[in-house]
């Protein structure tokens, strides 16, 4: 008898014939094809939640079932925030489930290097961080992950509230790039949740709750939780016609039709002591960020740029050299790095002064 509860009761068989007569495997198998261009390992990022686990069990029914099949071998990847004291019963979880499906199990554990709170995008950086990390190790060029059209819809939301356009009504990218080697990709985003949660419970999974996720004291949790259901009350299917437009706007954008009338700016700077003093990872995401938002800058030539490079800009942010040095971003421009400047420019080698982005 195994030590995991979830390995004794865990129906292989009826997991994966309710998974392939899913109308969801027809969505995530689209999905696929169209965002992975050539078989490869996919690692799979199982959080042991409905949403992730509903991916796991329709990417190993479309594995299984679909000859040839452009997922040719899948690795369950679990991150241990290591922020609650569930993360380890949940691995357990997750890795009773990779192995009642005769998978690879991967995971990771993050150890924060202090006792200050750690916020949500930092937490979200360094689980992409380990998720590469484990992808490179095991191979795989595509990450697959579970978000849906309730977490679309919340994001689009949430960036209208705050002010966006275009591009922030696209929401969250089918697609993107981590680097040159591995892509993100989320093949649910036209599912809903409740959907997902119906093929949980017709397979017979049993699931993880994050306490996180149902808090009402957070922007998203007030989103999900009061404005969307509001939402649906009033104009039912609200939720999916959100998703859908942002999906909509995604297209267009791919398609290059950006509003070819805003400039873009030839230059920008700001202040390296600003971000003195934070980790490599903030760092870069602040300064991707602040390129991303800057007047007509595509999304799509934010998201080419290899996370190493990002990363190696925020490297030379931190160190105590004061020489300059310019890092080349394949389609944006560059960034140079300077003793107390930080210096975008559309074309590398421009050395006119530069006007300062606002913090």
């Amino acid at each position: 008898m195994s030590e995991n509860p979830l390995v004794d009761t865990f129906d292989p068989a009826r997991a994966m014939l309710v998974a392939s007569r899913s109308p969801l495997a027809l969505t995530c198998e689209r999905a696929i094809d169209r965002s992975v261009p050539t078989p490869g390992v996919a690692l799979v990022a199982v959080s042991g939640g409905p949403d992730s686990t509903a991916l796991l069990l329709l990417a190993t029914a479309l594995m299984s079932r679909r000859t040839p099949s452009l997922l040719e071998r899948l690795v369950v990847g679990h991150v241990d925030h290591g922020l609650r004291p569930e993360g380890e019963q949940e691995a357990d979880q997750v890795r009773g489930l990779a192995e009642g499906l005769g998978l690879e199990f991967a995971m990771e554990r993050l150890v924060w290097p202090d006792e200050s709170p750690v916020s949500s995008g930092r937490a979200r950086e360094a689980r992409w961080s380990a998720l590469h990390g484990i992808a490179t190790r095991h191979g795989a060029g595509t990450i697959l992950c579970g978000h849906h059209a309730d977490d679309q819809a919340e994001t689009v939301l949430l960036r209208l509230a705050r002010g966006t356009g275009l591009t922030g009504l696209a929401g969250i990218p089918e697609m993107r790039r981590l680097d040159d080697e591995v892509r993100i990709v989320r093949p649910l985003l036209q599912a809903r949740r409740g959907q997902l949660l119906e093929l949980i419970e017709a397979a017979g999974v049993s699931v993880a709750t994050d306490p996180t996720n149902e808090r009402r004291d957070s922007a998203r949790g007030m989103v999900r939780h009061e404005v969307l259901p509001r939402l649906e009350h009033l104009h039912p299917g609200a939720t999916g016609r959100i998703a859908a437009t942002a999906e909509e706007a995604g297209s267009l954008i791919r398609d290059g039709l950006e509003n070819p009338r805003v400039p873009v700016p030839d230059s920008i700077r700001w202040s390296r002591e600003v971000l003195a003093g934070l980790d490599e990872i903030t760092v870069s995401g602040s300064i991707r960020e602040s390129i991303r938002s800057l007047p007509g800058i595509r999304s799509g030539a934010v998201e080419a740029v290899p996370r190493a490079a990002w990363s190696a800009v925020a490297r030379a942010v931190l160190d105590e050299e004061e020489r300059p040095r310019e890092f080349e971003l394949s389609g944006l421009g560059a960034i140079r790095v300077e003793a107390r400047w930080i210096r975008w420019r559309s074309e590398p080698g421009r050395s006119d002064e530069s006007p300062t982005l606002p913090s």
